[in-house]
């Protein structure tokens, strides 16, 4: 499943429970939720942060490009 789906699954869920995120909050929690599993819940400041910088970047560079 792509990043893409997975953000709009998310939004749905969170729709359906009247929750609302912006698209650039849930693919953060998405990437985080991910490393969580991958790492076995052992993030650390430095992924977090490489994750937070990462998604920033990815949302600031397509809203410029729109």
């Amino acid at each position: 499943m792509t990043e893409k789906q997975k953000i709009n699954y998310l939004r749905i869920a969170l729709g359906v429970q009247q929750l609302g995120i912006r698209e650039k909050d849930l693919a953060k929690i998405i990437a985080t939720y991910e490393a969580l599993l991958e790492k076995k819940g052992n993030l650390n400041l430095r992924d977090i942060a490489e994750i937070e910088v990462s998604i920033d970047k990815k949302y600031k560079e397509s809203k410029i490009s729109l």
